[in-house]
């Protein structure tokens, strides 16, 4: 298999999580998604990056 063209980019795409703005990010991001998935439905998560939301939500 060839290389990953976004390998380079997935650390710093993580480490804005950690700022401040992408901190308040993630708030606003996770009340959204709970409020549209609730309690015990499914998601299925396709080409969704590094898979930080999937490692986030139940």
């Amino acid at each position: 298999m060839g290389k990953d063209p976004f390998a380079p980019l997935a650390e710093a795409y993580e480490a804005w999580y950690e700022t401040s703005l992408g901190a308040f990010a993630i708030a606003e991001e996770e009340k959204a998604l709970k409020a549209l998935l609730p309690p015990g439905e499914s998601l299925l998560e396709v080409g969704a990056g590094t898979g930080y939301w999937l490692k986030r939500l139940p």
